[in-house]
């Protein structure tokens, strides 16, 4: 095993130089493992010991998750604006700059629930960090992995092992921290981590040449080669930001108005400009993802009340709740991946989606029976109940939801659009976690849940009820409107006429119809969301083979090369590439969250 893993290395250092090794190492055990499982971890605590409120602490962290919600955006402005005549240098150092500064004044000042607000903000900024860094150093190694093609994924492996590194030790530091200090000095263990990436980058580690003058201009000709995709991504990225805004200085009611708006425009401008086929598999699994309504700020404040706000409640110690679930849950996300091979891979999009639906129904009932202290008439004990639902069964079911969406993209993406749409559709799909969280601060202040002492949760199980079980269950429907009706081992094409209903249309193969396929080229599969989505629990990791394919999209690859569009960790356009000839999921799956580690919880 040393001895595999020595060679292993060693082949990476021979094909891409140590100094992009490291560079690899700076980002993705540092910054996307370390760093990310850090601030995902420790909001909760962080915010509770500035006395916020759980509906506050909810929408700060809408407010901190913005940048997930502008990969589109970050990956325009980089490929068509250099910056001090670097695509991507000059920007990874600009935001690391802003990172440092976040961190450092979250860690060195004592601020308190009324400057909590500001903490939102540096938290923004510790998360455009994260996003702009891994986004650009995506790209990058994409570059490379087409430049060495001799090297296969061995790339994308490197990567993702460096992201499970960071993570795992990530994991075990806010709880415990938080349990023995005072939460803000878990910034400072951040702080280092994050300004450390500057001097790689400053020194060249990130193979790019400085553009000569008179080409340091905006790429307007990119821009041009796909209008309606750069005017979607403007809309979003105003749409992202006004819910931002929203969460950071607006009531419930006034982030669920400007949610639903925001919403409903983007829906309907993305089945105008993006192809129908495509939009009909966006709007689906946006709107899955919106409806799963998120109340962190009222189960989290009561699975860690103390007794005088949550009388016989569970009291979970942080380091139970965000280290060990982590952990736990991490482990599910494998089962899941099993599950999903072994039962759904062959089978069609609609059962895969609305057995995951009603998978994730089950596991919301573990909060309800909680909550109403069910589980304590059966014997069944807090902490084996909480890991039964929320760190396993959830997670496995999570999962189970975002593989077929994998797969369903890839075969639904314009050919030649590849990269962008990923980003376009990343951003979608983290859009509406943020929505789900701001409609669950409107639910939390229409229900009088009070999480501050005079605690009231007496609505908590309708609340749970509303957000977790009736709101997802009008996406059931919507499986058999928006997602064809075909297997996943089918190809698609969009239908030509009225007739064929859905609009999707299955491809005569040679294995089924004896019939040659006309395409021979590569397609690609990629993952939707691409950012782990904030959360208490475990992060999961899903790692797919990765085959080449080239791609001239417009923001794909700022030199205009042909570029690799690949999975990987993170902030991340989670994408896969796969010969038509593959009928089914590449078999080797890697825990990474996420398709790379995929961050998502029952309470997100």
């Amino acid at each position: 095993m040393i001895t595999s893993t020595r060679l292993f290395i060693k082949g990476i250092v021979q094909n891409f130089g140590w100094h992009f090794a490291l560079m690899l190492v700076s980002v993705y055990v540092a910054l996307k493992g370390f760093i990310f499982q850090i601030a995902m971890n420790a909001q909760l605590p962080f915010f509770k010991s500035l006395g916020v409120t759980g509906d506050k602490y909810q929408s700060f962290g809408t407010v901190s998750q913005t940048p997930w919600a502008l990969k589109a955006a970050l990956g325009l402005i980089s490929d068509t604006v250099p910056l001090w005549g670097f695509h991507k240098r000059s920007y990874i150092v600009l935001v690391s700059i802003g990172g440092t500064i976040a961190f450092s004044v979250l860690g060195f000042v004592q601020l308190n629930h009324v400057l909590a607000p500001v903490a939102a903000f540096l938290l923004l900024l510790g998360n455009l960090q994260l996003a702009a860094v891994d986004l650009l150093c995506e790209g990058k190694y994409a570059e490379m992995m087409v430049s060495k093609p001799e090297s296969g994924s061995d790339l994308v492996t490197y990567v993702w092992g460096l992201y499970m590194i960071g993570t795992f030790f990530g994991s075990l530091v806010a709880g415990p921290m938080a349990d023995h200090f005072n939460p803000r000095y878990i910034w400072l263990v951040c702080l280092p981590f994050a300004a450390q990436v500057i001097f790689p980058t400053v020194a060249g580690w990130l193979p790019e040449e400085r553009l000569p003058p008179d080409e340091r201009h905006v790429r307007m000709d990119k821009i041009r080669q796909h209008p309606d995709l750069f005017k979607l991504s403007c809309v979003m990225t105003l749409g992202a930001l006004g819910v931002g805004m929203s969460a950071l200085f607006g009531t419930g009611l006034v982030q669920s108005v400007v949610s639903v708006s925001t919403s409903f425009v983007l829906c309907v401008l993305g089945w105008i400009w993006l192809p129908r086929m495509l939009s009909r598999a966006n709007m689906y699994m946006f709107l899955s993802s919106m409806l799963y309504v998120s109340l962190p700020g009222a189960l989290d404040y009561w699975f860690t009340g103390s007794e005088e706000c949550v009388p016989n409640g569970p009291h979970f110690s942080f380091t139970y709740y965000v280290t060990y679930a982590s952990l736990v849950g991490s482990l599910a996300g494998g089962i899941g991946v099993a599950a999903f091979q072994r039962f759904l891979s062959k089978g069609s999009f609609r059962t895969a989606f609305w057995t995951t639906c009603l998978v994730k129904l089950g596991a919301s009932a573990f909060d309800i029976a909680i909550v109403k202290r069910y589980n304590l008439a059966l014997g069944i004990p807090d902490k084996l109940a909480f890991m039964l639902g929320d760190a396993i069964i959830f997670q496995v079911a999570y999962i189970l939801d975002f593989m077929p969406a994998v797969v369903l993209t890839s075969k639904v993406c314009p050919k030649g659009m590849e990269a962008s749409v990923y980003a376009l559709l990343a951003s979608y799909q983290n859009l509406g976690s943020n929505v789900a969280r701001t409609l669950g601060v409107a639910l939390i202040d229409k229900l009088n849940i009070k999480t501050t002492v005079p605690c009231d949760f007496t609505n908590l199980p309708l609340a749970i009820l509303i957000a977790h079980i009736i709101l997802p269950l009008l996406v059931f429907p919507l499986v058999f409107v928006l997602i064809p009706n075909a297997k996943m081992t089918d190809d698609l094409i969009e239908g030509k006429d009225e007739e064929q209903g859905d609009g999707f249309v299955r491809v005569p193969t040679k294995e089924l119809d004896g019939v040659e396929p006309e395409d021979k080229e590569a397609t690609t599969v990629g993952g939707v969301p691409d950012r782990p989505q904030f959360s208490r629990s475990a992060a999961i990791a899903v790692n797919e083979d990765t085959v080449k394919i080239s791609d001239d999209d417009a923001f794909a690859s700022s030199t205009g090369e042909e570029s690799l569009i690949s999975i990987t960790p993170g902030a991340y356009q989670q994408q896969t590439v796969i010969e038509p000839s593959q009928r089914e999921l590449p078999s080797s799956v890697i825990d990474d969250n996420q398709d790379e580690r995929i961050h998502k919880n029952q309470h997100e």
